[in-house]
């Protein structure tokens, strides 16, 4: 798939509401296809919920200062929603998948659920017109 081939536009009836995916070394670009290893419990539950739903999870840089020990250590306000391209349900339960940088968003705030994973009320940025239209 090229770039130009890439469906960026998230789904019509998308609230603003994303799962988290926090990482200390990772940051999606709007149009970049980046593979995951999905073996954490809390995101292997991530992993059902997103593919059982909407097929978009958000993924947020970890401050470079956040305690790593911490349960929900501080993250960027800024994240990229992205799309769920493929994905392989291991049979240990781990995922393998390409997610597929959708949109760039801003946290407004992050979601309190029993959930294991986290959840955030995001506003997508407003990307500038191409020159060319």
């Amino acid at each position: 798939m090229s770039i130009a081939e890439a469906n960026l536009d998230l789904p019509s009836n998308f609230t603003g509401l994303v799962k988290l995916f926090p990482l200390p070394n990772l940051v999606l670009f709007p149009g970049v296809i980046q593979p995951l290893h999905i073996f954490e419990p809390r995101y292997r539950k991530l992993m059902e919920d997103a593919v059982s739903s909407d097929q978009l999870i958000a993924i947020a840089r970890l401050k470079p200062d956040a305690a790593l020990n911490h349960n929900e250590p501080a993250i960027s306000t800024t994240v990229c929603v992205g799309k769920i391209v493929t994905h392989a349900e291991l049979p240990d339960g781990r995922f393998n998948l390409l997610l597929l940088g959708a949109q760039r968003a801003t946290v407004i705030r992050e979601i309190a659920t029993d959930l294991p994973y986290r959840m955030a009320d995001v506003k997508i940025a407003k990307t500038p017109q191409d020159p060319m239209d």
